[in-house]
């Protein structure tokens, strides 16, 4: 993705900033979406997504960045980072996606269980190959907690999360890369019922194919889903093609990103 970095200077009134950092990414994409189950089977759609991120670095070791999705404020992650690790206020995501495994088209396999709860409020820790991450929100009804050892190519991750109400989800996953392939698997229980899903992602350059990703889950007593996701650099465009089968029923999409 290319991006535009501007640099500036922020002036205040207590000495101690430096310079500020401030990147602007984001893509504009084509797409074409089918779908067996839906009444307009063929759909075409355009899109447009912009990332803002800033960075303020002090001369006490402690530093502040920015992060916004879009152009609205209320997306904006403001985070605080220093020997104590980081702490993000705004909208972060929970900390059970510690627990995640590679999805493809629309198989999400941390979203087999996934706990839909709002966070407000994040803090991650790393140290020796150890990372913590604890999630909530000022409600008091969503809380997360994630621990992941990584050691090599090896990784692996458990998580927890209540959503209040009694809704509890567990989960763990296990992932190590192998070459160009890159393979996790996950299982989680919420309230008794489990789900487990594996992914896979290699590099199919020599097929002509880019990245491609291949992904299975199942969730007791519900679907089984298979899912095939493949992206292509195209020289300062990206092909982009999905794939997926819940019981039988298809989706499919293609499109081309452009990043800058």
């Amino acid at each position: 993705m290319k991006k535009i970095l501007l640099s500036t200077t922020v002036l205040v009134a207590s000495a101690g900033f430096a310079a500020a950092e401030i990147t602007i990414s984001g893509s504009a994409a084509m797409d074409v979406n089918y779908s067996d189950s839906a009444a307009q089977k063929t759909t075409v759609a355009g899109s447009i997504d912009l990332d803002w991120d800033a960075s303020f670095a002090a001369d006490n070791g402690l530093s502040m960045a920015v992060h916004m999705d879009g152009v609205t404020t209320s997306n904006a992650d403001v985070s605080l980072s220093g020997d104590f690790g980081k702490v993000t206020f705004g909208s972060p995501s929970n900390a059970e996606g510690t627990v995640a495994a590679k999805g493809a088209g629309s198989v999400d396999l941390t979203a087999e269980n996934y706990i839909t709860g709002t966070t407000d409020a994040r803090w991650d820790y790393t140290m020796d190959g150890i990372s913590i991450a604890v999630s909530g929100n000022s409600n008091g009804d969503n809380t997360s907690a994630g621990l992941k050892y990584t050691s090599g190519s090896l990784a692996i991750a458990v998580a927890t999360n209540n959503a209040g109400s009694n809704v509890s989800w567990n989960g763990v996953s296990v992932g190590t890369t192998l070459g160009s392939l890159a393979v996790t698997a996950m299982a989680a229980n919420r309230d008794g019922t489990s789900s487990n899903g594996v992914g896979a992602t290699f590099d199919a350059s020599d097929l002509g194919l880019g990245s491609v990703t291949l992904a299975f889950a199942n969730k007791e007593g519900q679907a089984n889903t298979w899912g095939v996701d493949m992206s292509k650099d195209l020289g300062g465009l990206t092909l982009n093609a999905q794939w997926t089968s819940v019981n039988g029923t298809d989706t499919a999409s293609a499109g081309i990103t452009m990043g800058f």
